[in-house]
């Protein structure tokens, strides 16, 4: 397949995420071995600008070849389990763009801590509960940033109601 990153996106972040590939995944990109994935369960992400094969704003090709064999011996040897070795590439590759500071991949995440009233408590006691949030940022870029993350909880009508701020530096 051939494809072509645009010139003006000199400076971000790019990766081809696989969502699914069974099994043993090889990738090239313009006749160089770029990455290899050997299990046919996880999704898995290759960074496209950060090897020196991959050219912004020019023709690249890639080639993906993807093994579904367990070996010579087959499964005698490696114990794939499967009654019925399929294989190839079985969910969407998407091509992602990020700036040099950004969210990183599942770097998101959030929690609740809830309270509930006690049988002795008033009957107008309401339960309560602590929300905990985190954000995983990576600065790809040359120069320290700073980065400040903003959270909000919304209410069931999209309204805000509550903010809270984390600046890093």
């Amino acid at each position: 397949k051939a494809f072509t990153l645009p010139k003006d996106w000199e400076g971000s972040v790019i990766w081809l995420d696989f969502e699914g590939s069974f099994r043993l995944t090889t990738v090239w990109i313009n006749g160089a071995k770029v990455a290899s994935h050997d299990c046919g369960y996880t999704p898995f992400r290759v960074r496209l600008d950060n090897i020196t094969a991959v050219q912004l704003g020019q023709r690249n090709v890639i080639a993906i070849f993807v093994d579904p064999d367990n070996g010579d011996d087959g499964a005698r040897t490696h114990a794939s389990g499967w009654w019925y070795e399929g294989g190839g590439l079985y969910r969407h590759v998407n091509l992602v763009r990020a700036s040099p500071v950004h969210v990183e991949q599942d770097g998101l995440f959030a929690y609740s801590n809830l309270t509930w009233p006690s049988h002795s408590a008033a009957a107008t006691d309401d339960p309560s509960a602590v929300i905990h949030a985190s954000a995983a940022i990576t600065n790809a870029g040359v120069e320290a940033v700073s980065v400040c993350v903003a959270f909000h909880l919304l209410s069931p009508d999209g309204s805000v109601s509550a903010t809270s701020l984390l600046l890093e530096s």
